[in-house]
This record gives C-alpha cells, structure tokens and sequence, in this order.
C-alpha cells in the first residue's frame, strides 16, 4: 500500500539523495521487498513513535513499505531474540534501546550478545529518564521523596518499563545515592506506566522525560527530578539531580535501529544514510515535532553507535555487580 500523496510529497531531496548515495550495483534492486522492523516495546510509546516516524519517511526514498512487529514482552528479550535469530538480509530489521540491550546479557541467560549477534546501524534520539509521582501525593521535591521512602515502612512501588532498562538502572542509581530501597514493577507498555502513576496504583514512576514530562506540564503528574544535565525542554521546572543538591545522575534511554549479524556492508550503509538523511530533513524534524522527538534527536552512524553500546556495556558491568 503506497503512503498518502500528502506524506510522499513532503518527502526532501537529501532524503533520497542521501539513500541513492549507496546504491551500487551489486544492491541495485534492494529493497525489492517489505522490510520487517521488530520493535521491542509496546506501540504507542517513545520507541514505537519514533521508529514509525522514521519509517514513513525511509519508505518514499526506498518505493517500498516496511511494516512495524512490536513484539513485546521480558523487558525486550522477546524482540531482541527474534532480530538476533533473523536472517541478515536486509529484509528485518528492529529497534534497540539502552539500557536494556546492553543489560539483558548480563543479568540473565539470553540467546543473544550485543557484539556478536547484533549490528547497529543508527542512534535517533537520547532521552533522558525522570522520576515522577501523581500530583495529588505530597512529595514536592528529591528530599521529600528520600524522607517518605524511609518513613514509609514499606518500599515504595516505582512503576516502569523493562527490568534493567534504562529506567530500572536509573532507579537503582538513585537507590545507591539516597540509601532508599524501592519495589520495581516493570509494564511492558509506557502507557500503562501512566496509566498506574495516575491512577494511584504506584507511588512513583520513573520514565522518559519527552512523555512524563508532557504529563507533568499538563498537570497530570508532578516531576520530582531529572537525570539529565539540564532542564528538558519538556519540562522546564523540573530540577535535575545537582540542583537539589545530590551528585548529578546522568541516565536516559538511546534510541536506535539495529540488523541482525552479517548483513551486507552496502546494506548497512544503505539504512544507515536513511536515518540520518531522515533525521537531517526539515520536513521529518517537523513531523517528529508533533510526537515530542525533534528536541532529543541525537544521532550516531554504526561504528560510532556500535562504539558508544560496547563501552557503556562495559561500564554496566561493573555497575551491576555492585548493584544486583
């Protein structure tokens, strides 16, 4: 099915340019066929947005559809082991997204490894992580939250995506600077993450700042901290860890697409000049505006991507043998 002439017509020339660019005769057809693209978290949340956004844009340069598979489900496992066991010929492809890609081997057993099953091909964004309570509960701020912990004489229920994503690390970084203990409870939806914190069936939730922190600006929740280095753009108020007065905690989830092991060079330069094409257009940069991504676009080529995933697999590991 082609894509309403309203999208195709919005299409730039670096778009196209920028995919013609690594064409060569050897891949002169591809692709000739719908490209499957896994995506380990639910739909509707930051990941699925994102990689859909891109996807209509890559589908006009490429004159084929590709089709989403969100295959959810052991924070990521799932997806992960369906794109590592995929054929490596161009045709699946998927989403990855740290923590959990570069944790999952590491705290349990998994039929996959970032460095040798995996090839990634981009980074999109890099979304940092929040803490966030209803706005009906009492806690203003870091200390308040630290003071209820200890008084509470029960941990508190975080509510999040992924054991041992981003989030979950993030968590665990805030357990390590405050001495508070918490019951993590992961959903494999991050909307259903809202959905929990404002419902009042978890005291926190710990997420990404482009979707709570477009909640708290609307006054469904209240931000309590920010793992970023500076204020968000989508929620200005919101003070980060050093200006409360804690050692800073610098934590978010990067966003990326990945190919399984042993897809061709050409291929991978292919879907590589695609997102960054996509992510360098006006056009895109105004669709992705509307679903809170433009402001987190944060791009790396493969070898830097893949670079970037091994040294902070590395750093992980380190982390997690203190922590689990």
């Amino acid at each position: 099915m082609m894509l309403p002439t309203t999208i195709r017509t919005i299409q730039t020339a670096a778009l196209t340019a920028g995919l013609l660019a690594f064409s060569t005769p050897a891949m002169a057809d591809y692709p000739e066929k719908p490209i499957r693209i896994i995506v380990h978290a639910g739909a509707g949340g930051g990941t699925d947005n994102m990689v859909r956004a891109w996807a209509k844009f890559a589908n006009e340069a490429a004159g084929v559809e590709s089709y989403i598979d969100n295959m959810t489900g052991a924070g990521g496992q799932i997806g992960y082991t369906a794109l590592a066991a995929a054929e490596s010929d161009g045709y699946t492809i998927g989403t990855i997204t740290t923590m959990s890609i570069t944790n999952l081997e590491i705290i349990r057993e998994v039929d996959f490894t970032l460095a040798d099953s995996l090839t990634p091909i981009c980074r999109m964004v890099f979304d940092p992580s929040g803490v966030f309570v209803n706005p009906n509960s009492e806690i203003q701020n870091l200390d308040e939250l630290v003071a209820a912990s200890k008084a509470s004489g029960r941990p508190l229920t975080v509510a999040s995506t992924m054991n041992w994503g981003a989030h979950h690390v993030h968590l665990k970084m805030l357990e390590d600077a405050t001495g508070t203990k918490f019951t993590y409870v992961p959903f494999d939806k991050t909307a259903d993450v809202g959905a929990a914190i404002m419902g009042g069936h978890a005291d926190i939730a710990v997420g990404a700042l482009s979707y709570f922190g477009t909640l708290a600006e609307q006054g469904k929740l209240r931000g309590i901290v920010s793992a970023a280095d500076e204020r968000s753009v989508f929620l200005p108020s919101l003070e980060t860890y050093e200006e409360q007065g804690y050692d800073q905690i610098l934590v978010g989830s990067s966003r990326g697409i990945a190919a399984p092991a042993g897809m061709p060079q050409e291929v991978i330069d292919y879907l590589e000049a695609s997102c960054k094409a996509a992510l360098e257009s006006p056009e895109f940069r105004a669709e992705a505006e509307k679903i809170q991504v433009t402001p987190i676009i944060a791009y790396l080529g493969a070898d830097d991507f893949r670079s970037y995933l091994l040294d902070l697999q590395d750093n992980m590991r380190v982390f997690l043998k203190d922590v689990k």
